[in-house]
């Protein structure tokens, strides 16, 4: 992930205060990190950070969910069912292109 999609779901006024707090908070991935956490309690969604967090952590399922609850990821069920989907759009994806390639001969 690039600084442009962590910082998506962060506002720009909590980034601006956060960077008046401590210069360790100008724009930084601990900023977006708080940036994402905040947006996600207070818009009660999950942001793709918290996904992607989850997905690099994926081999514990206990460190998942403990990292859940202080909302820094998403749970172990819904990473499951992210990647799930992401599976099944690639599959979709690839026999849509199978289709649509010209045949040779």
């Amino acid at each position: 992930m690039n600084d442009e999609t962590v910082s998506t779901n962060t506002s720009n006024t909590l980034l601006e205060f956060l960077a008046k707090l401590s210069n360790e908070l100008n724009r930084t991935n601990t900023a977006y990190l708080i940036g994402n956490i905040v947006s996600s309690v207070v818009q009660n969604f999950t942001t793709p950070l918290q996904v992607a967090l989850a997905i690099i952590m994926r081999d514990s399922k206990t460190l998942i969910n403990q990292m859940n609850k202080f909302n820094v990821t998403c749970s172990y069920d819904e990473m499951r069912r992210f990647k799930k989907s992401a599976a099944l759009s690639s599959i979709k994806i690839l026999a849509y292109e199978q289709l649509e390639m010209p045949r040779l001969g």
